[in-house]
């Protein structure tokens, strides 16, 4: 048997990820040069604190838009809803890491609901003007990027069980199921006192209650680093010390190798959005240039539908490895 490193992979992990909450987060530098066009003052003008400001400048919602983020929103919620279901009714599902999931598959199902209802709200409404400052889309937004630090603090919390499986097989390390809880909430509502305080909810610069836009690539950027390091980490470790051919390590063998399937494509789905995040963030004002003169950017357009697509593949992603667990027999 190979020999084991004493460090404990696992803090450094939880370590990496609340060094991740200040730099994340923190202020930006000065704003980006705006592009060169007439009314390059007025452009200037809609940031305030970094923040693209509605109440300044238009942000508008496209009724291609709300078609699209509506029926990308019903997949989603119809896939995260079979698997809460399948978590309530099949007992085999609750097993361990099913625990862990359900908590993934929270944070995936509110933002469903708040993208479906708040379209449909849009839609059925769009002949009134929309206030970027109203309650309803303040408590969108809050409720919407909640349950996004729910899903991203879950998902690696099952990364560290990922690796902590192995490493419990390997030598008998233990570590308290609680804290897969524990962490995820404390986090998410950190997050929400740490954003409630920096005015961080609103209107984004695309019409949608779900983050105002941010004059920064900071967070995207820093996102990428944190899902290459731990992914890459325990991808490593695992490759590294997993025993061989011993039938006592057989379904250890078998749930790392069926789960590291989830673990890649989670952190390629988390890269793609996240250069998506980027290339909007740089070219922010061309796409308001393109609005005030009532034109369409299909670079950006489309940068934005492959930014959706992906995030609602997380939760179908999801669901169908979970149901296809080899050890899960409903």
């Amino acid at each position: 048997m190979r020999r084991v490193p004493t460090s404990d992979p696992a803090k450094l992990a939880i370590l990496l990820i609340f060094l991740s909450t200040f730099f994340t987060e923190a202020k930006s530098a000065p704003p980006l040069d705006p592009f060169m066009f007439e009314n390059e003052k007025n452009i200037s003008q809609c940031w305030t604190d970094n923040y693209w400001d509605c109440t300044k400048c238009e942000c508008k919602l496209s009724s291609s838009s709300v078609t699209i983020n509506i029926a990308i929103g019903i997949l989603g919620l119809l896939t995260t809803f079979v698997a809460l279901i399948s978590y309530f009714f099949a007992k085999e599902i609750r097993r361990i890491p099913g625990d862990i999931i359900f908590g993934i598959t929270i944070g995936d199902f509110v933002w469903a609901v708040i993208w479906v209802v708040m379209d449909m709200y849009r839609a059925a409404n769009s002949n009134e003007p929309f206030d970027p400052q109203s309650r309803i889309c303040y408590n969108s937004s809050a409720l919407y990027n909640i349950s996004a630090h729910l899903t991203n603090s879950y998902s690696i919390c099952f990364f560290i069980f990922y690796l902590n499986t192995l490493r419990k097989s390997l030598k008998s390390a233990s570590f308290p199921h609680a804290a897969y809880h524990i962490f995820p909430i404390a986090y998410a509502l950190g997050y929400f006192c740490y954003e409630t305080k920096e005015k961080y909810y609103g209107m984004s610069i695309y019409g949608t209650c779900t983050q105002k836009t941010l004059n920064s690539i900071i967070v995207p950027a820093y996102t990428i680093f944190i899902y290459i390091v731990i992914p890459g980490y325990i991808l490593y470790y695992v490759h590294k010390y997993s025993p061989k051919n011993e039938k006592y390590f057989e379904k250890t063998q078998e749930f790392l190798e069926h789960y590291r399937v989830y673990l890649l494509a989670l952190a390629i789905m988390v890269y793609i959005q996240s250069f998506c995040d980027i290339i909007q963030a740089y070219f922010v004002e061309e796409y308001y240039e393109a609005l005030v003169n009532n034109q369409s950017n299909f670079f950006l357009d489309a940068v934005r539908f492959i930014a959706t697509v992906t995030r609602v593949m997380h939760p179908v992603v999801l669901t169908t490895i979970r149901l296809l667990d080899p050890n899960i027999k409903c």
